[in-house]
C-alpha cells in the first residue's frame, strides 16, 4: 500500500559491517480529493446569495432579509409541541427503532387516514419512517428510489432547488415541467398538457417518478382538488409513481383556497386511480419549529404493492444514521393527535398564527402593487410570493435578476432571493419574497424596492 506521503529521498547509514537504508519521508502531506459525490453537490441559493452578503459594506439603512423561510424569530412555535419536548425530556435519551418510536409512526398514520376527521385511508405506522426534517425525508426517499446516472424526476419549475442539489449530488437527473400562472383567477397551476409532452418523449422510461410541492415553495401555490385530481389521472395512464412534498399543509391564506392532501384525493375519485403516492411532510414549517428538524415520509401504496421495496430500501437506509432525534418525536403526537384542552390551544394557535400570516402576505403585497416597475403574482398558500420586474425596455436597464437583487441589497441593504435560484430564467427578473416577518418590517422592504426601482428607471422611456 502507497503512503499519502512522497518519498523524497534515500540515504544509507552504516551500522557496524551492516548497511541500513533509512527513509526520510516528506512531512508535506498531498491534498485529499473530495468524493464524487460532494464535488457534484452544489446548491444554486449559495452560490449566488453567499457572494452577495460577503460583499455588503457597513449601510445607513437596516438590514431586512426576506430570504430565508424561517418565520420562527418572529412568531411563537405552538405551545403544545414545546411542553411535549419538556416532559419527555429526561425519557429520551436511549434508541429508539431507526424508523422512528412507535407512538409518533401511529400519530402520523392516525393523522395521514383522515381528512377534516373523518376516516379515509389505511395507513399503518409500517408505512410512516420519521426523519431528520422533512429534506432529510427527501434525501432518504431519494437515496431509496432513483438509480444513478440514467433514473430521472420530473420536478416543478419553478421550484425548491433542494430537489435539484439531491439528485444531482447522487449522480441522478431531473427534468422539469412548468408551473404556470392565470392572470384572471391569479392561480399558479401545473401545465398538464406540457408535462403530457413530456411523458409522451421517447425516453420516457427513465422518468421514475415525479414530485409535487402542494402548497408550493416558492410560488405560494395552492392547487386545487380538481386540479389535482387531473394530475392523478395523468400519472396513472402513464403508470408515474408521485412524491409529494406537503411540508407547508394546511397554510392557506384564503378561506376559499382548502389544501387537499394528494392521498386523500386520490381515494375520493371513482374509479380511483391506482397511482402510489409517497408523502414527505413534518411539523418544521407548520408549527414553527424548523430547527427541531421533524420529518416523515408515508407510503400510500397501492393494490398491486408497487412501493413494497421502495419501502423496505427506506426502511434499511434510515439505518445508516439510526434514525431521527429521539427526544422530537415526542413532539409528533403531541402536534396531530392531542385531545381535549392541548387540542384547543393548537387551533387558537393555529388560527393566531394564520391570521398573521395572511395580514402580512396582504401587505406586502398592497405596497408592491403600487409600482408600475413590478407584477406580483397572488399567493394561496405557505410563506412566499413571487415578483417580477417590469422596468421599460431599454438596453441600458436590461440586467439578470441576480443583477437587481444583488443591486437592491447594496443600495437599500433588503435581501430576496432571484428566481434563477428556482430555476426560472435570469433574464425574466423575478424575486422570491417570505412575508414571515412583522408588518412593519415587510411594509419598510416594499417602499424600499419601490424607491430602487424608481431610482434605476428613471428618466428611462419606451
Amino acid at each position: 500500500m502507497t503512503s499519502p506521503t512522497s518519498v523524497v529521498g534515500v540515504e544509507e547509514e552504516a551500522v557496524g559491517n551492516a548497511s541500513s537504508k533509512v527513509t526520510l519521508l516528506s512531512l508535506k502531506w498531498p491534498v485529499i480529493p473530495a468524493s464524487k459525490e460532494a464535488q457534484r453537490t452544489y446548491n444554486p441559493i449559495r452560490a449566488i446569495v453567499d457572494p452577495f452578503l460577503a460583499s455588503v459594506q457597513e449601510h445607513d439603512k437596516s438590514y431586512i432579509s426576506l430570504a430565508l423561510g424561517d418565520p420562527s424569530s418572529y412568531f411563537p412555535p405552538c405551545p403544545v409541541v414545546v411542553q411535549a419536548i419538556q416532559q419527555h425530556l429526561l425519557q429520551s435519551t436511549g434508541y429508539i427503532p431507526a424508523v422512528g418510536m412507535l407512538s409518533a409512526r401511529q400519530a402520523i398514520a392516525s393523522h395521514s387516514n383522515c381528512e377534516n376527521g373523518v376516516p379515509t385511508l389505511h395507513v399503518t405506522p409500517d408505512h410512516v419512517i420519521i426523519t431528520n426534517g422533512c429534506s432529510g425525508a427527501l434525501e432518504l426517499l431519494f437515496r431509496a428510489t432513483l438509480q444513478p446516472p440514467h433514473d430521472v424526476l420530473l420536478i416543478p419549475c419553478p421550484g425548491f432547488p433542494l430537489y435539484n442539489v439531491i439528485c444531482h449530488s447522487l449522480g441522478c437527473q431531473t427534468q422539469s415541467y412548468p408551473l404556470k400562472y392565470n392572470n384572471e383567477t391569479e392561480e399558479w397551476y401545473m401545465d398538464l398538457v406540457e408535462l403530457e409532452t413530456l411523458l409522451q418523449q421517447p425516453n420516457n422510461h427513465h422518468f421514475k417518478a415525479i414530485l409535487i410541492n402542494n402548497p408550493s415553495n416558492p410560488t405560494g401555490a395552492v392547487f386545487s382538488k380538481t386540479h389535482l385530481q387531473k394530475f392523478l389521472q395523468l400519472c396513472d395512464k402513464y403508470h408515474l409513481m408521485v412524491i409529494s412534498d406537503e411540508i407547508y399543509g394546511d397554510m392557506t391564506l384564503h378561506d376559499r383556497c382548502a389544501f387537499h392532501s394528494l392521498a386523500n384525493v386520490r381515494n375520493d375519485m371513482i374509479p380511483s386511480p391506482h397511482v402510489p403516492i409517497i408523502q414527505a411532510s413534518g411539523l418544521g414549517k407548520q408549527y414553527l419549529v424548523p430547527g427541531w428538524r421533524v420529518g416523515w415520509l408515508v407510503f400510500h401504496d397501492n393494490i398491486y404493492g408497487t412501493l413494497q421495496s421502495i419501502r423496505h430500501g427506506a426502511q434499511q437506509l434510515a439505518q445508516v444514521i439510526m434514525g431521527a432525534s429521539h427526544v422530537v418525536q415526542w413532539a409528533i403526537p403531541a402536534a396531530l393527535t392531542s385531545t381535549g384542552p392541548d387540542d384547543t390551544t393548537i387551533v387558537v394557535w393555529k388560527q393566531e398564527w394564520r391570521h398573521k400570516l395572511r395580514q402580512q402576505a396582504h401587505a406586502v403585497e398592497r405596497v408592491l402593487r403600487q409600482s408600475p416597475y413590478l407584477k406580483v403574482y397572488h399567493p394561496q398558500g405557505a410563506m412566499y410570493l413571487m415578483v417580477q420586474i417590469v422596468p421599460p425596455r431599454r438596453q441600458s436597464i436590461v440586467k439578470t435578476d441576480a443583477e437587481w437583487t444583488r443591486e437592491l441589497l447594496r443600495q437599500e441593504n433588503v435581501l430576496v432571493l432571484p428566481g434563477s435560484c428556482f430555476g426560472m430564467k435570469a433574464s425574466d427578473n423575478f424575486f422570491r419574497i417570505v412575508f414571515g416577518a412583522p408588518t412593519a418590517v415587510l411594509e419598510e422592504a416594499g417602499h424600499r424596492i419601490i424607491s430602487f426601482l424608481e431610482q434605476a428607471c428613471v428618466n428611462v422611456t419606451e
